[in-house]
C-alpha cells in the first residue's frame, strides 16, 4: 500500500476546524498554520485508490473542514502530532 500526504493550510483571517471522519478527531487550525494528513490510498472511506473526499461548511460563519479517511491523527510541519480540539 503507498502512504500518500495532504497538507492542509489556513489562509484565511479566522480560525479553521477540521473534522476527521471516520473518527471523531477534530482540530483547530489559526490563521498561517498548516497541518498534514498522511493516509493510505486504500482507504475505505470511498473506496480503494478514491481522492480524499472533503467538504467544505461554515457554522455560523466560522469555516470547516470535514475529510473523510480511516486515519484519525494529523501532524504539524516539524513532525509532531497536531494536538485535538473540542472546544
Amino acid at each position: 500500500m503507498t502512504r500518500l500526504k495532504q497538507v492542509f493550510k489556513n489562509n484565511g483571517e479566522r480560525s479553521l476546524i477540521l473534522f476527521l471522519e471516520l473518527s471523531t478527531a477534530r482540530y483547530r487550525l489559526a490563521p498561517g498554520q498548516e497541518v498534514t494528513l498522511y493516509y493510505e490510498d486504500s482507504s475505505e472511506a470511498d473506496g480503494a485508490g478514491a481522492p480524499l473526499r472533503i467538504e467544505y461548511e461554515t457554522d455560523q460563519g466560522d469555516p470547516q473542514l470535514t475529510i473523510y479517511t480511516d486515519e484519525d491523527t494529523m501532524f504539524l510541519a516539524d513532525g509532531a502530532e497536531a494536538e485535538t480540539d473540542y472546544s
